[in-house]
């Protein structure tokens, strides 16, 4: 379980079928942005991914040591939840446009999409955006799976 305040993240172990705490506080990681929100790991379990909503940035966690290892220095605008391909090449980010469909929010980007984040280089390749008549578009949840 994972417990995001305005500038850190607590990762807890759970105990799903008991509902409890099994591990109060494994590491706390200062996300280095404002608003950490989306968090996923890597196909292969070696990284941990949080994107900061309010700053369009994000952090990578070795998941091994659960030290802060690398930066991401742009998302795209307003990013909110992140999945990987399933070969761990690209991570994909959605970014929340200026039109909250899912109720208010403390964050609006200017356009809503899909951000490309090469997983390597941790560099943007490419944003996709809906049609621009289609601006009340609201991206925010994610997934991504084989289809052969």
């Amino acid at each position: 379980m994972i417990d995001l305040t305005q500038d850190y993240a607590d990762v807890f172990s759970t105990d799903a079928d008991g509902n409890r705490v099994t591990r109060p506080v494994c590491h706390d990681y200062a996300s280095g942005g404002r608003d950490a929100h989306g968090v996923w790991y890597t196909p292969d379990g070696s990284e941990l991914w949080m994107v900061n909503r309010a700053s369009s940035d994000g952090i990578v966690i070795d998941a091994g040591t659960d030290e802060v290892i690398d930066t991401i220095e742009w998302t795209g605008r307003s990013p909110d939840i992140l999945t990987f391909s399933p070969d761990g090449r690209f991570a994909f980010v959605t970014l929340r446009g200026p039109v909250q469909r899912s109720g208010p929010h403390a964050i609006a980007g200017d356009t809503p999409g899909v951000s490309i984040i090469d997983v390597a280089t941790r560099e943007v390749r490419e944003i996709l955006v809906p049609d621009p008549e289609r601006r009340e578009s609201d991206f925010h949840g994610i997934g991504m799976r084989r289809l052969r």
